[in-house]
């Protein structure tokens, strides 16, 4: 997985020979400056810092701790702020140009708007058709927690004609998502020359997630619902992409219209002019 890859690309190679009682933010610093000179992103290197913070927690959660203190970590500032979504038609159009080991996929993240990590760990004992429903198992997900995702629309008969695959060409593998009956591990060059072909350069897998969360709101789904299902724990998300249903955005356009139409009324037959034309419609 990617945080597999990270820590046996970069942090391993740089923080091998070190001991973790001896390790100070010095040492973190020297980290960013040689991921920096080598034109790693901020947000690549925080990505990196962040295995590195949750290294220490657990050591220091251990009974016994297996460190005295948790250094101080720094986080860089990103700027590099993704808006990027990816409409229905062009769901369609990579679903056409991805490789057959990936359309599932995609299909499953453009529903749910799971994370790629927490998707390639799913078993097929997971899925159970008859419900409906996909179980992430705790411990398996970011936050360790397990959840539901539904099943629905083109989800079921892609993972109707997955499972059917596997059980007649790889009775043995127990992944849900995999290429040639092994686990997916990485598929960044499959997806951006099938992003290339559909005419979407550039786009991101992750893209799929901001996409699940925003067809949610505009489906109607309750907020809460909808983070449970994606597994975002707060709504910063909405926050930082802006996410708004329609429907929110018309409802809260009824209220505003509502609220200055009473305020009109209430305007006019208060003005000493109207409560003058009053008292003369009332004497006559």
């Amino acid at each position: 997985m990617e945080t597999e890859q990270r820590m046996r690309r970069h942090l391993s190679p740089f923080f091998a020979k070190l001991r973790a009682t001896e390790f100070e933010t010095a040492h973190a610093k020297k980290y960013i400056n040689k991921r920096a000179s080598k034109n790693a992103s901020n947000a690549t290197i925080n990505r990196e810092l962040a295995i590195l913070k949750r290294a220490f927690r657990l050591a220091a959660q251990s009974d016994p701790p297996l460190v005295g203190h948790i250094p101080y970590i720094p986080t860089l500032k990103e700027n590099n702020v993704r808006t990027g979504f990816i409409e229905d038609d062009q769901y369609l159009a990579l679903r056409h140009e991805l490789p057959d080991y990936l359309r599932l996929l995609l299909v499953i993240a453009y529903h749910t708007g799971v994370r790629k990590g927490e998707l390639l760990k799913i078993g097929k004992a997971q899925v159970d058709l008859k419900a409906a429903q996909i179980r992430l198992n705790p411990g398996e997900t970011k936050n360790d927690e397990g959840r539901v995702l539904p099943i629905y629309g083109d989800m079921g008969p892609w993972l109707e004609m997955q499972l059917a695959s596997l059980e007649a060409n790889f009775p043995t593998c127990r992944w849900l998502f995999h290429e040639n009956g092994r686990q997916i591990q990485s598929f960044r060059k499959a997806w951006a020359s099938a992003c290339t072909r559909a005419k979407v350069p550039g786009q991101l897998f992750h893209d799929l997630r901001r996409s699940a969360i925003r067809n949610m709101e505009r489906a109607g789904i309750p907020r809460k619902v909808a983070m449970q299902i994606s597994g975002h724990r707060t709504e910063a998300v909405y926050q930082r992409y802006a996410i708004v249903s329609a429907r929110d955005v018309r409802e809260a356009g009824a209220k505003l219209e509502r609220f200055l139409e009473v305020q009109r009324t209430t305007t006019k037959t208060t003005t000493p002019g109207n409560i003058e034309d009053r008292r003369r419609q009332v004497t006559h």
